[in-house]
């Protein structure tokens, strides 16, 4: 199998952010208008792992978490809610839509994408198959693509975390509006910043990473139900 990179990107650029989102209360919206006079949360003055530790905890308290950017030329957008994901990734790569809900995977994606991702003849057969087509299938099942997805799951995620190095505090700015402090990561999976919002819920609001041409941007909102395709043309 070769590795789709554009997910593999979109996956670590997730693991940043998604520990432990599996729904609840949604977070205080961070201020992001210039006539809301929000108070400062306290968060650019705690020590870095501290700022670290209360943005995942603000995180997990989400009732969902939607990403979305460039990755590799790619436009992918991701959203956990409720501990199920969706991810879509068009571009270059191929087109892909998936969805992990509990165990079980759903995904269809483009001739392109199966040439992509799986050598041939194996990914011109698949093509031929299952091009433009839902698959219902398991990540136990379907390691190919499950292994890809699956580093978007709360177990997978904390690991990423772990690795990470002591971050560091950066300068204050604003992104769209919203006043940020960075906070710089370094890590075996690759370096970036956190741009975490200093007033309202102390979230994470954009993801640079040295690798990536183009910054990750997150939103959040109340629990949303990811639903299966209403019809699934292939059970694998």
């Amino acid at each position: 199998m070769r590795p789709r990179h554009a997910l593999l990107a979109a996956a670590t650029f997730a693991a940043l952010f998604l520990v432990g989102c599996s729904g609840g209360d949604s977070p205080a919206a961070p201020a992001t208008s210039a006539t809301t006079a929000a108070p400062d949360n306290g968060i650019s003055g705690l020590a870095p792992a501290d700022i670290l530790s209360k943005s995942l905890a603000a995180v997990t308290s989400a009732g969902s978490v939607h990403l979305t950017g460039q990755v590799n030329g790619d436009t992918v957008d991701v959203l956990a809610s409720g501990g199920d994901l969706q991810l879509t990734s068009a571009g270059p790569d191929g087109n892909l839509e998936a969805r992990l809900i509990g165990a079980d995977l759903y995904y269809k994606g483009d001739a392109v994408f199966y040439k992509n991702l799986f050598p041939a003849p194996q990914g011109d057969q698949l093509a031929t198959s299952r091009a433009d087509k839902w698959v219902k299938s398991s990540t136990a099942k379907d390691p190919q693509i499950g292994n890809v997805v699956s580093l978007l799951t709360p177990a997978n995620i904390v690991q990423v975390i772990v690795l990470a190095a002591t971050p560091t505090t950066g300068a204050a700015s604003q992104i769209n509006g919203q006043p940020v402090i960075e906070l710089k990561i370094a890590s075996p999976a690759g370096n970036g910043s956190l741009f975490i919002a200093t007033t309202g819920s102390p979230v994470p609001v954009q993801v640079k990473l040295d690798r990536l041409k183009d910054p990750i941007n997150i939103s959040y909102g109340g629990g949303q139900t990811i639903a299966p395709p209403t019809t699934v043309d292939i059970t694998a």
